[in-house]
């Protein structure tokens, strides 16, 4: 009588297995899908999520809605122009400042960098300024 229990036991959790298994299909189908075309739309590699999202299912749609969007979209674009970081007469290595046409100031005769009014010798080459 006690093993007539153990198998209906067994039985209702072969049912149970039975029953949520198409939904454990559907998952495993499209979480990989769905991380995809999330981390596309964020701007990151689609085809690394999808491989994540095959392997680790729930848990990577669990981090593709958390990860922030990749500001990719602020970056220049191929074919784009890049803006200088500083003027283009400045000595190698100067810190970014503004352009010269955009600074008032004085043009040092040496180096041709633009200082402040009030300064006395050139921030990049240190002449003294006339």
């Amino acid at each position: 009588m006690g093993s007539n229990i153990f198998v209906a036991e067994e039985l209702r959790h072969l049912g149970l297995f039975f029953t949520l298994l198409p939904f454990l299909l559907i998952l495993a189908v499209l979480s990989p899908i769905l991380c995809m075309v999330i981390m596309k739309r964020k701007g990151y590699d689609p085809y690394i999520w999808l491989v994540l999202g095959f392997f680790l299912h729930i848990i990577a749609l669990f981090i593709c809605i958390i990860i922030p969007r990749n500001d990719i979209a602020s970056a220049p674009q191929y074919g784009q122009p890049m803006q200088p970081p500083y003027p283009p007469n400045a000595p190698y290595g100067m810190p970014n400042q503004p352009m010269p046409d955009q600074m008032q100031g004085v043009r040092c005769q040496t180096c041709g960098m633009t200082n402040p009014i009030e300064a006395r010798f050139c921030n990049a080459c240190g002449e003294k300024l006339k």
